[in-house]
């Protein structure tokens, strides 16, 4: 094998998982065009459209809003970006072992503790998956209901 850097692996990671919840928020914003009416779901970010579409209904949001719904891995993903990588990050950070796995140590600070997380291929692996499944269900909703956009929404009645 040709030799390799450690210190790039790290950042590939890194990248990726600034990169990815760049484009959840991008993703959103696109989202802001499909909707229109009295009330329409907050675009600023992903974390402000999964907290305001419960409150809003219509034609066809209801498959929408269980696309987004279902992004439980989200959470951890910012998590990952905010905690070791943009907000409390810790430069000690890098290349190690995890039992019998290898993969990168996001340290960072949180309670005046150092604390860490380990992500291996393993963990890659998902959030890409998880990134990609969302992709591909918002795809076909948008493919199969093109000619009901954009969709016409209302603040649900309690």
């Amino acid at each position: 094998m040709p030799p390799s850097n450690p210190f790039l692996t790290n950042i590939d990671i890194v990248s990726l998982i600034v990169f990815v919840n760049i484009l959840m928020d991008d993703i959103t914003r696109f989202l802001r065009f499909l909707f229109r009416g009295e009330s329409t779901p907050k675009t600023k970010n992903f974390d402000k459209l999964k907290e305001t579409m419960n409150n809003l209904e219509g034609q066809k949001l209801e498959e929408l809003n269980r696309i987004i719904q279902n992004t439980d891995w989200y959470q951890e993903l910012k998590d990952l970006r905010d905690k070791p990588i943009v907000h409390r990050g810790h430069k000690d950070s890098g290349i190690g072992i995890h039992g019998n796995r290898i993969g990168i140590y996001l340290r960072y600070i949180q309670d005046r503790k150092i604390r860490e997380t380990f992500i291996s291929n393993l963990e890659i692996d998902r959030i890409c998956e998880n990134v990609y499944r969302f992709l591909k269900d918002l795809n076909e909703f948008l493919c199969k209901n093109f000619d009901y956009l954009p969709l016409e929404i209302r603040e649900r009645k309690n």
